[in-house]
Order: C-alpha cells, then sequence, then structure tokens
C-alpha cells in the first residue's frame, strides 16, 4: 500500500502529537512509519498467497498510548516515544482485509 509523493504535505513540528479519532466501527488504528521510496511512500507490504489467495500485511506499528474518551469510539492517541523526524501515518483497518485508510504527515 503505498501514497504517491515523496513527502506529505502535512508538517508537524512537535515531535510528540496528540490525535484524537471517532471510529465509525470496531476497526483497528494504529502509527506507522512509511517508508521513503522514489515518488511513492510505503504504508505497508502486502503479500498475497498463491494458491489460498490469503493476504499477508507487514507494517511497522510505532508503541502509541490509547485513551478512550467516550463510549462512543473516540480516542486520544500519541506516540509513547518522541518521533524521529520522517514520514508517518495513522492507518485505520481491518486486520485480514487488504483495506486501509492513512491520514499521513511528516515530523521535521
Amino acid at each position: 500500500m503505498e501514497l504517491s509523493g515523496e513527502h506529505s504535505a502535512n508538517v508537524v513540528h512537535e515531535n510528540r502529537p496528540e490525535f484524537y479519532f471517532r471510529l465509525d466501527k470496531q476497526e483497528s488504528f494504529g502509527l506507522v512509519q512509511v517508508t521513503p521510496g522514489k515518488g511513492v511512500r510505503v504504508i505497508e507490504e502486502v503479500e498475497i498467497m498463491p494458491v489460498t489467495n490469503e493476504n499477508t500485511e507487514t507494517r511497522t506499528l510505532v508503541p502509541t498510548f490509547t485513551k478512550q474518551l467516550t463510549g462512543d469510539n473516540f480516542y486520544k492517541v500519541w506516540p509513547q516515544e518522541p518521533l524521529k523526524p520522517g514520514e508517518y501515518a495513522w492507518i485505520e483497518y481491518i486486520e485480514g482485509k487488504v483495506e486501509l485508510r492513512a491520514w499521513d504527515f511528516r515530523i521535521e
């Protein structure tokens, strides 16, 4: 799964930013460090097994703290450690499905 462009247009200057999410349904979410490539940024690697067509997703999750603020899937999340300069994305996904939503940013 890739994002176009070598850098996010969203710049964060704080190395331990706080984010707030409201999820539509019970999905997983996490912070990933995005791997830069030529003209793209890679969020995760997806491998499809030949005979079974099962998907294997490989992503680099950054450890975060999560606090549920209300009972309607509203969360405050922030990284456990200061983030190094680079490209990141918050992703919302369902394990085992090659489908995710991403909100990218970079730390300068």
